[in-house]
C-alpha cells in the first residue's frame, strides 16, 4: 500500500514449474502444426511466438493465456479487497510480477503482450473484466556472459494517467538503485 500516492500494489511471482507443462503442450502443438503443414521444423530450433504464422500464434496464446489470466484474476480480487477493506475506492491498482526462473517468459514485452490481451477482456455486459488493475510491471533477470542483467517492463491501462506513470517510473529508479547498492555491497571485500 502506497498511501501517499493512493496506490494498492499486489506482487505475484512466476515460478519455474510452468515450464515443463508448457513445453509438453507446445511440443504437441508444434507436432500438430507440422502435421497440418503450418510450420516446418528441422532438428532442434527455437520457435518464437512473433515469428510463427498468425493461426499458430493464436493457438500458442491459447496455451499461454490461461495461467496468466489466473494470476491477473487473483491480483484483481486482492486489490479490490484491499481497497474495500481500507476504504480506498479511488486508489489505483498496480500488479507487480517478478519472474523467478520461469523461462517461458524471458522477454518482458511478450509477457506484457499476453497481459494486455487479458486486461482488454470484457464481461458479457461489456464491462472491463479486471478493472482494479491500472498498471503492470514485469521484473526479471536476463542471464548473460557477464552475469544477471535486471529487466523492468511496465504497461499501463490508461497511458494518460501521468500520476501512475510517474509513480511507476520512480519505483523503477528506486529498484535499480537498490540493485546497484546490493552489487556494491557484494563486491566490497
Amino acid at each position: 500500500m502506497f498511501r501517499k500516492e493512493n496506490i494498492v500494489a499486489e506482487l505475484k511471482t512466476l515460478k519455474e514449474e510452468a515450464k515443463q507443462e508448457h513445453a509438453r503442450k507446445l511440443q504437441m502443438l508444434v507436432n500438430d502444426w507440422t502435421r497440418r503443414r503450418l510450420l516446418r521444423v528441422y532438428g532442434r530450433v527455437a520457435i518464437e511466438l512473433p515469428k510463427v504464422p498468425p493461426i499458430c500464434q493464436r493457438e500458442w496464446l491459447a496455451i499461454l493465456q490461461p495461467p496468466v489470466e489466473r494470476i491477473v484474476g487473483t491480483a484483481n480480487r486482492q486489490i479490490r479487497s484491499t481497497k474495500k477493506g481500507l476504504q480506498l475506492t479511488s486508489a489505483k491498482g498496480l500488479l507487480l510480477i517478478a519472474n523467478e526462473g520461469n523461462l517461458l517468459y524471458t522477454t518482458p514485452a511478450d509477457y506484457l503482450a499476453v497481459i494486455s490481451r487479458i486486461l482488454k477482456k470484457r464481461t458479457q455486459t461489456r464491462e472491463i473484466r479486471f478493472p482494479e488493475i491500472n498498471a503492470v510491471v514485469y521484473i526479471s533477470f536476463d542471464i548473460t556472459r557477464s552475469g544477471l542483467v535486471p529487466r523492468w517492463q511496465a504497461g499501463f491501462v490508461d497511458m494518460s494517467d501521468h500520476q501512475l506513470r510517474d509513480f511507476v517510473n520512480t519505483l523503477q529508479h528506486q529498484w535499480f538503485a537498490f540493485l546497484s547498492r546490493l552489487r556494491a555491497f557484494a563486491i566490497t571485500p
